[in-house]
């Protein structure tokens, strides 16, 4: 991750961008989601957990346990819908102004929020022992919500490629939700954000077997423009992770061109 010099990011990544305000029947802005990431020593080096809600109950669990030096376990992905009543104190309180901390601590964990509406985005980076409580409650609450929330069958697709050092990364969802979340450089540098509807029920019906015993030959990408790419698929109980940037022949190489004509329409 390549870090901004503090007073920068703080002056210029960290606020909420307003526009035109749009409000559901609670007041809640609409299109409204948000996305905690910690990262850190618990679930090894480069582990991370992962959590996503909407505005509208849906609700996106991740979990990566991974170690330098050995193979990754396989990513824990499920998927929940709680009712939209609960999910909007924790968009309101989400939603308020919180400053990041920009401060290396190789030995820490770190926590990423990521917050989007019709009338904005906030972005929120830390290491652990400066961010908020309520920030780091809140994978301890998204666990208990998910206590008395309704399974959704799993369909979840992850696409995420740089251009030329912008990243463009997607949430595609079988129900036809996607988050779709625009970068700079890193994390910090979130220029673009929305929840968007499209048709992706097909799409999840098409990804062949293949897809899911490929495993990432480590070739990078060499598509022009492109500076590298990856889709992570999860469809029941099978997932599956690899780099491409769709520039040849294998079943990741036709399920990321797939996604591209699909979020491209």
């Amino acid at each position: 991750m390549i870090k901004l010099p503090a007073i920068f990011a703080l002056a210029v990544f960290s606020i909420l961008l307003f526009g035109c305000t749009q409000t559901s029947p609670d007041n809640t802005p609409k299109g409204s989601y948000f996305e905690i990431v910690r990262e850190g020593k618990a679930l090894g080096d480069l582990g991370s957990k992962e959590y996503l809600l909407t505005g509208e109950g849906l609700l996106l669990r991740k979990i990566k346990v991974e170690f330098s030096g050995r193979p990754p376990l396989p990513t824990d992905i499920s998927i929940w819908r709680i009712p939209k009543e609960n999910a909007v104190p924790l968009m309101l309180q989400v939603r308020g102004e919180t400053k990041s901390v920009f401060e290396e601590c190789d030995n820490c964990a770190t926590y990423h929020l990521f917050y989007g509406d019709s009338t904005g985005i906030k972005v929120f980076e830390a290491p652990e022992y400066k961010t908020p409580k309520f920030i780091t409650d809140l994978p301890g609450r998204m666990e208990d919500i998910i206590k008395t929330a309704a399974r959704e069958e799993t369909f979840f697709a992850s696409m995420v490629y740089s251009k030329r050092g912008i990243i463009y990364d997607y949430h595609i969802f079988g129900d036809g939700t996607v988050i779709y979340e625009e970068f700079g450089y890193s994390p910090a540098t979130m220029a673009n954000a929305k929840v968007q509807r499209m048709n992706t029920g097909q799409f999840f019906t098409t990804i062949p077997d293949a897809f899911f015993e490929e495993k990432d030959s480590g070739n990078g990408c060499n598509r022009d423009g492109f500076d590298y790419g990856y889709v992570e698929i999860a469809k029941g109980e099978k997932t599956n992770f690899i780099f491409t940037c769709g520039n040849g022949q294998n079943p990741s190489d036709l399920v990321f061109n797939q996604l591209m004509n699909l979020v491209e329409k």
